[in-house]
């Protein structure tokens, strides 16, 4: 008898059930409680080869009608799926690279393995299902379909999911795995399953241990410096927090990447109580906060430098005296540049300048006892004195 494509899928569903509920019972519950992903993947995409999207029931029966793949018994929260169930499974991701674990479990396909140890034979190798980098290669397989291979009564299908187009951002899982096999009869309208979705599930993270041992030191008048001990390794960075003044309230001020453990706070105002604390982050919890340090600017050095008692620019005739006048704060020493030159009172004072003869510059840079400094300048602008001679009648 010749088999026709409709009698082949309606055999194919047939025998994806009947082989689930002959086997389902010799497979062991596999322990969730410790694998660390949670949700679901999506499967029972349309076979379009065999007619237009119509739903499971419809004839020619196109559907593969997979459904949801549960990946842990587990719920994100520690509670059940559900709590009368005897199935204990779950999948495990590295937070790094190595090789996936464990098992997801389907009502209509029943166990599915992520363990190396199943995926011999896979369709290309290397076979085991694992993570490199931020995305997942190698295979899973239907744990069902194996054993029925093993004994030939799988009507030569394999159940190897291809992994390789499933990525990881952060701790979600996005992407599609593949379950496709040429039908034996050389025909290629029997997709398998298709493609499987994983947008669904994530990997819950391991708890964030908090940041230790943070400390502050004043640098400048308008800087703090911070460092901490990073105690996690799953952390996308610290969001690090200040208040001004033991009572204030605490805002977050900046965040920092993975692995960093150092922070120059800048801008801040002078002669101020500043307090810091700092935690961990990824994108499902925060860790507890650090100790909290205190850290306090100082003053920082002024300087106010006029030109014959003025700030702005100042015409000057020709050849004629100026008179350089400054005041300081907080400075320990100040040094003179431009058009004038040397070492000058860092508390203040008065300075001639005679015979200006050019446009001129005066800059005074004063240093505070922390290396902070201050500038001021002046100018003067020089005009032509005009030439005139007496003319007489005679």
């Amino acid at each position: 008898m010749i088999k026709t494509k409709k009698t082949r899928k309606i055999f194919f569903l047939l025998f994806l059930f009947l082989v689930f509920f002959a086997l389902g019972s010799a497979i062991k519950s596999f322990a969730g409680q410790t694998e660390n992903v949670v949700g679901w993947i999506w499967g029972g995409s349309e076979d379009a080869n065999l007619g237009s999207v119509n739903g499971l029931a419809v004839e020619p029966f196109n559907e593969t009608g997979v459904y949801d793949i549960s990946m842990n018994n587990v719920k994100a929260d520690g509670t059940l799926i559900d709590p009368g169930a005897t199935k204990s499974y779950g999948v495990n991701i590295p937070l790094g690279d190595g090789n996936l674990s464990g098992y997801a479990w389907s009502p209509t396909l029943g166990y599915i393995s992520f363990n190396e140890a199943d995926q011999a034979g896979c369709p290309t190798a290397p076979c085991n299902a694992r993570r490199v980098g931020n995305n997942l290669a190698g295979w899973a397989r239907i744990i069902d379909i194996k054993e029925a291979a093993a004994i030939d009564n799988s009507g030569g299908w394999q159940g190897f999911i291809q992994l390789d187009g499933v990525s990881i951002s952060g701790s979600r899982l996005s992407g599609y795995g593949w379950n496709g096999e040429e039908e034996g009869y050389g025909d290629v309208y029997a997709k398998g399953l298709g493609w499987i979705d994983f947008g669904a599930s994530m990997i819950v993270l391991p708890p964030l241990d908090a940041p230790t041992n943070l400390t502050a030191t004043t640098v400048s008048c308008s800087r703090i410096s911070l460092a901490w001990e990073d105690n996690s390794e799953n952390e996308f960075g610290f969001k690090i927090e200040r208040k001004t003044r033991a009572r204030g309230s605490w805002q977050q001020v900046d965040i920092v990447g993975e692995g960093v453990t150092s922070y120059l706070n800048v801008g801040l105002g002078q002669d101020v109580d500043y307090y810091f604390r700092v935690r961990a982050y990824n994108d499902q919890t925060n860790s507890d906060y650090s100790n909290e340090v205190g850290s306090s600017t100082y003053l920082c050095p002024s300087v106010d430098l006029k030109l014959n008692g003025k700030d702005s620019t100042q015409d000057i005739e020709y050849d004629s005296t100026g008179t350089l006048t400054w005041s300081v704060n907080n400075a320990v020493s100040c040094a003179a540049s431009g058009d004038w030159s040397g070492s000058k009172n860092p508390t203040g004072g008065t300075e001639l300048v005679s015979s200006i003869t050019k446009d001129s510059n005066f800059i005074l840079t004063c240093t505070g006892s922390e290396g902070d400094i201050a500038v001021d300048s002046v100018s003067a602008n020089v005009t032509i004195k005009p030439l005139w001679r007496e003319i007489f009648p005679w």
